[in-house]
């Protein structure tokens, strides 16, 4: 028994003195090893030749105390390319990595033994054809960024260990196949970047309200026909992203994300923007391309942040006269709508610099337009406006660089 003891404790001590991160220290290691070892000491070494080599691309068969060290002092990892080995078991020898990137590799399993990583503050499996993901994961409880970017992964993938990683700041699951934000997510209380972009999501779990501290949702590219009432509880939201998707309408509850500053709805179906969006006064960027609006409401006028407005190729004939009071907006594309008019109010617009208001129906533009002594783009192509207006606004905007 005692000498079983005393095995241990020396085989113990001979990798304490290889783990080392002094190179003299690993130099001790190696020569004990050498003039006895032990299978553990073996099988650590063997695998470090194995991690050296495919991290190094190096065919080494051995390795000398300096190459050991590099291993021990490693922070960072990783294997990017076609053709390139996957990540071998071996991985959870590494005492000290913080940050593992795995791109366009075969790797469609990754090792329980990842689970050993428990200084990881970043881990990246993309383009890697992943579709599961061990439990073991949950024993990362430094990870703060996770990126699982254009793999195989679904709903069923996403094992119930999300609630184990307390630390996790930043979520990326773009380009799999989800068709529903699963409920395991909710889990994730510390995330503040979550990302699924291009999947097949169609509804989102209710549960997403756990995310409290969620600064940026992108949910871009999916088929969503509509946003729960409860986005409106992810309060220190600043970024939600819902481009390309199948949206109708939205929420009244929208109104409660007050800390807002940039909403994406491009490429969706909305007929109308709810009253509640004038509650959004921290809005600097709003994006509404191709949609289906034919009248923007009067509340838009709280906007008194905004700087980016798109609105193009949308169905609107006018444009209300709040929209003078969006003092700050620099850049405001209107193109391919059905506009006959613009308000005088527009000349309120003092800080704009872009404005594109090509395929319309404009035959003029207000006296007011040459208060925008800022504006440095205007396009006005396919509109019918005469000769004589395109003299008449030349001489407004002397320094503006118009498109006819």
């Amino acid at each position: 028994m005692n000498t079983k003891s005393n095995d241990d404790k020396t085989t113990a001590n001979l990798l304490r003195l290889l783990r080392s991160v002094d190179v003299n220290t690993v130099k001790i290691g190696l020569e004990i090893h050498q003039a006895n070892p032990t299978p553990e000491s073996t099988t650590f070494l063997e695998g470090y030749c194995l991690l050296y080599n495919l991290f190094h691309f190096a065919e080494a068969t051995s390795l000398n105390s300096e190459q050991i060290l590099l291993l021990n002092q490693c922070k960072s990892e990783y294997i990017i390319g076609e053709g390139r080995p996957p990540l071998p078991k071996e991985i959870g020898l590494l005492p000290s990595l913080e940050k593992l990137t795995l791109i366009n590799i075969h790797q469609p399993d990754l090792p329980k033994e990842i689970g050993n990583l428990t200084t990881l503050k970043e881990l990246e499996v993309s383009e890697c054809l992943l579709d599961n993901i061990p439990h073991e994961l949950e024993q990362l409880n430094k990870l703060e960024v996770l990126i699982l970017n254009q793999n195989l992964l679904n709903s069923w993938s996403l094992p119930a260990f999300m609630e184990g990683l307390t630390t996790l700041k930043q979520l990326e699951l773009n380009r799999n196949v989800f068709k529903e934000l699963p409920d395991t997510l909710g889990q994730a209380t510390a995330l503040e970047v979550l990302t699924l972009e291009d999947n097949q999501i169609e509804t989102i779990s209710p549960k997403i309200t756990n995310l409290r501290k969620l600064k940026e949702l992108n949910l871009c590219d999916n088929q969503l026909m509509a946003i729960p009432k409860e986005i409106g509880q992810l309060r220190a939201l600043e970024k939600l992203i819902l481009n390309h998707n199948q949206l109708t309408a939205l929420p009244p509850e929208i109104g409660a994300l007050t800390k807002l500053e940039y909403l994406g709805l491009d490429d969706n179906q909305l007929s109308h923007l709810p009253k509640e969006i004038r509650r959004l006064t921290h809005l600097r960027d709003l994006s509404l391309d191709n949609n289906q609006l034919k009248t923007l409401p009067n509340e838009m006028s709280a906007l008194t942040l905004l700087k980016i407005l798109i609105l193009s190729n949308n169905q609107l004939t006018n444009l209300c006269s709040e929209i003078g009071a969006m003092a700050e907006l620099q850049y405001l594309t209107l193109d391919n709508n059905q506009l006959i008019g613009l308000p005088q109010e527009i000349g309120q617009l003092v800080h704009l610099q872009e404005l594109n208001l090509k395929h319309n129906r404009l035959t003029q533009l207000p006296n007011e337009i040459a208060q925008l002594t800022k504006l440095e783009y205007l396009s006005l192509r396919g509109n019918p406006i005469s000769k004589k207006q395109k003299e008449r606004i030349k001489a407004a905007l002397p320094h503006c660089e118009i498109y006819w």
